[in-house]
C-alpha cells in the first residue's frame, strides 16, 4: 500500500516535498522519477517483496514503461508465469506484473487484475499516461487539468497544496450531492478542477495534445452459467469461492491480521481463513462503555480463534476527534469515521495489515433498508420502479424515512417534483436544485445504475444504491483514509473479482433470490462452523453515538460553524432561514444528538475541511 503523486512537467523537487502529505501511506520507502515530460513521486508501505528490487517508481529494463502503484495484485505470481516466459523479471513484486503485462496486452491487461489498485502508467513510446482504478474503488485517485498542466494524487490534499483553489471553485453542484449523501460520490469533489477517478475506469492523458480520454476497464462476464445447473448447492459453491478469496489476501511477506467485531461478515473472514489453514492475530474493538464482546468472545473459542482486544477509553476519541480535521482529506458526513481512525491506530501499534468484512452488507444484503425492497427490480423502463417508490415513500414518515435508499428518493424527489420529506432535503436552497436543468445530475446517477446492472449482471434493486455508491463512495473512502493514516493496509475479501463473478451468475434469478434476503447465503455458510444461536442473531452492528463520547465538543463546533454559514449559507446551497432558525434555538442537544446527527456532523465537517485549508 502506497501513496502516489505526479504532473506532467519536469520539477523532482516539487514532487518530493509533496510527498511528505503521503508519508503517512508509505513510510518506509519513498522514489521521485522525473525526465522532460513527467514526474512520479512514490512513498511505499512495504508489504509484497520488502527489498529495494520492489521500490517505485519503477522502470522496464528498456525504460519504455514507468508505473507507480498504490494496492496488492493477489494473482500477480499467476499472471507472471507466461510473462516470465519473455521477461526477466528482477523482484517479487507484483508491480512489475503490471508493468509487462501491460507491455503484452496493453490496457486490456488491467482487467485481469485481481486485487485493489490505483496507479498511472507513463508509456513513454506513445507519450501518454494511464491511470486506472479498482472496480470496487478500494484505492483512491485523484485528478486535476489546469491549463497545459495535469496533476494526480492519492489524496485531495496534494492537490490542494498545488492549486491552490479559492472559494469560488468550489463545486456548488457537488454540495448538492454532499448534503444529500453525505460524501462526494466519483467522479466529484468539493472543488469544480478537482476529480476523482471513478471506480473501474481508466483515464488516458495524451502528453502531446494535452487531453483526456475516459474509458471502462473491461471486466469478465458474470459466472451466468452458475445458474444453468438449478440443482447447484450454490452455499458450498459460495464456501469454495469465499475460502479462494480469503486465501488469496494471505498474500504478504508480512503477517496478516483480522479486525474481529463477532458479527458475520468478519466470523466468515476468521472462520475461512483458519480452514484454509492460516492462523491470524484477531483483534476485537471495545471503546468504553460499547462492545459486543460477549458475542465476539463466544465465537472466537468456538472457531479456535485467538482473539486480542484493543481498547479506547473516552480521552482515546476525544484526541482522535480533534486529530481528524488536520487529515480529513475531503467534507465527509459518515461519524463511523471516528471509531475507524481509533481502530487503525491501535491495530497499527500490532500489525501492518488487516482483513476485514466490508463490503458483505452491500454486496449480499445486510442492511436493514433491503427489506423495504425485496421485491422491487428494475424493467426496461424505470416508470414501473418509481411508480413503487412514490407509493412506498409516501407511506413512510420522517422515523422510518432513513431505511429508504437516499439516491432513490432524491431521484424520486427530482422527477416527480415532489417536495422531500428527508430531513437534509429540508436544508437545501430550492434553487440549489432547480438551477439543474430538471434532475439532470441525479438522473444522470440513476441512468447509470441502470448500466451499471448490465455489467453487474441483474444485481437487486434493493442492492443498488449501496454497490455503487454507498460501497465505493462512503465505506471505501472511510477505511483508506482511515487505515492509510495510521500506516496501515485494510484488505476486503469480499470485494473479490471472483465472488463478484459467482454473485453476477445468482443476481436476478428467482429460485436464488432467498439469499439476498438477511444475508442469508453467509448465514447458511457461517453456520457450517458455528452454532446457529451465534448466526442467527439480531444484527448489532456497531455502535457509534456523538452524545456518549463527544456532547461538549460536537455542541461547541456546531455552534462555531453555524456562525459560518450564517453568513456564507449560498456556498453551499443550505436554506437561509432554516440555518438561522438552527442556530437560535435553544435546544442543541436534541438537534444535533437526536433529530439530525449526520447532517450536524456533515456541517461541521464541511467548516472544519475549509477552515484547515485556508479556503474560509
Amino acid at each position: 500500500m502506497c501513496g502516489i503523486l505526479g504532473f506532467n512537467f519536469k520539477d523532482e523537487k516539487k514532487a518530493e516535498e509533496a510527498g511528505n502529505l503521503l508519508r503517512h501511506r508509505g513510510p518506509d520507502q519513498s522514489g521521485v522519477f522525473s525526465d522532460d515530460f513527467v514526474t512520479f513521486g512514490h512513498h511505499r508501505l512495504s508489504i509484497i517483496d520488502l527489498s529495494k528490487a520492489g521500490r517505485q517508481p519503477m522502470q522496464s529494463q528498456d525504460g519504455e514503461i514507468v508505473l507507480v502503484f498504490n494496492g496488492e495484485i493477489y494473482n500477480f505470481q499467476e499472471l507472471k508465469k507466461p510473462l516470465a516466459q519473455k521477461y526477466n523479471f528482477k523482484s517479487r513484486s507484483d508491480t512489475e506484473a503490471i508493468i509487462y503485462g501491460y507491455k503484452e496486452e496493453g490496457i486490456n491487461f488491467f482487467s485481469k487484475l485481481r486485487g485493489m489498485w490505483a496507479l498511472t502508467l507513463y508509456d513513454r513510446k506513445k507519450r501518454i499516461l494511464i491511470l486506472a482504478r479498482d472496480f470496487f474503488g478500494i484505492k483512491p485517485l485523484l485528478y486535476s487539468q489546469k491549463g497545459e498542466n495535469f496533476y494526480f494524487a492519492s489524496e485531495l490534499k496534494v492537490l490542494l497544496n498545488w492549486l491552490k483553489p479559492p472559494i469560488n471553485e468550489l463545486d456548488r453542484e457537488g454540495y448538492d450531492f454532499y448534503f444529500q449523501f453525505g460524501y462526494f460520490p466519483a467522479p466529484r469533489t468539493p472543488f469544480l478542477n478537482i476529480k476523482k477517478l471513478e471506480p473501474g475506469a481508466l483515464l488516458i492523458y495524451d502528453l502531446n495534445k494535452k487531453s483526456i480520454r475516459l474509458e471502462k476497464i473491461k471486466w469478465p462476464q458474470d459466472g451466468g452459467e452458475i445458474n444453468k445447473n438449478q440443482s447447484a448447492d450454490f452455499v458450498k459453491e459460495f464456501k469454495e469461492v469465499f475460502k479462494e478469496s480469503v486465501k488469496a489476501h494471505f498474500v504478504s511477506d508480512v503477517p496478516i491480521s483480522i479486525l474481529f467485531s463477532g458479527g458475520n461478515d468478519s466470523s466468515l473472514v476468521a472462520a475461512s481463513a483458519l480452514d484454509s489453514g492460516f492462523s491470524p492475530r484477531a483483534f476485537h474493538f471495545q471503546a468504553e462503555g460499547k462492545s459486543d464482546y460477549q458475542y465476539a468472545k463466544a465465537v472466537s473459542r468456538h472457531l479456535g480463534l485467538k482473539m486480542e482486544i484493543l481498547s479506547a477509553n473516552e480521552a482515546d476519541i476525544k484526541r482522535i476527534y480533534e486529530e481528524l480535521w488536520d487529515w480529513l482529506d475531503e467534507p465527509f458526513a459518515d461519524v463511523s469515521i471516528i471509531p475507524a481512525a481509533m481502530i487503525y491506530a491501535l491495530v497499527a501499534k500490532e500489525a501492518k495489515v488487516a482483513l476485514t468484512g466490508d463490503g458483505g452488507d452491500d454486496l449480499l444484503g445486510g442492511y436493514v433498508r433491503h427489506r423495504y425492497f425485496e421485491d422491487l427490480k428494475f424493467q426496461d423502463s424505470p416508470a414501473r420502479f418509481f411508480k413503487i417508490l412514490y407509493k412506498l415513500s409516501r407511506l413512510s414518515n420522517l422515523k422510518n424515512q432513513k431505511y429508504l435508499t437516499p439516491l432513490f428518493l432524491r431521484a424520486l424527489s427530482i422527477m416527480e417534483r415532489k417536495k422531500m420529506t428527508d430531513i437534509t432535503s429540508a436544508f437545501l436552497e430550492k434553487s440549489a436544485l432547480s438551477h439543474l436543468e430538471p434532475g439532470a445530475d441525479f438522473n444522470e446517477l440513476f441512468y447509470s445504475l441502470k448500466k451499471a446492472e448490465d455489467r453487474a449482471g441483474k444485481a437487486p434493486a434493493e442492492l443498488f444504491y449501496d454497490i455503487f455508491f454507498y460501497l465505493k463512495n462512503d465505506l471505501m473512502y472511510k477505511t483508506d483514509l482511515a487505515s492509510m493514516h495510521s500506516s496501515v493496509e485494510s484488505r476486503v475479501p469480499f470485494l473479490d473479482k471472483e465472488i463478484w463473478r459467482f454473485l453476477g451468475g445468482i443476481y436476478g434469478s428467482d429460485k436464488q433470490k432467498k439469499y439476498f434476503r438477511n444475508k442469508l447465503l453467509v448465514k447458511e455458510l457461517l453456520a457450517e462452523y458455528l452454532p446457529e444461536n451465534l448466526v442467527y442473531r439480531k444484527k448489532e452492528g456497531f455502535s457509534f453515538s456523538l452524545k456518549d463520547y463527544l456532547d461538549r465538543e460536537i455542541k461547541e463546533d456546531f455552534a462555531e460553524c453555524l456562525g459560518y454559514y450564517r453568513k456564507n449559507p449560498l456556498n453551499f446551497g443550505l436554506n437561509e432561514k432554516l440555518i438561522k432558525s438552527l442556530a437560535s434555538s435553544g435546544n442543541f442537544r436534541e438537534i444535533i444528538f437526536k433529530k439530525y446527527p449526520r447532517f450536524v456532523f456533515g456541517l461541521i465537517s464541511n467548516y472544519k475541511f475549509l477552515k484547515n485549508t485556508k479556503i474560509l
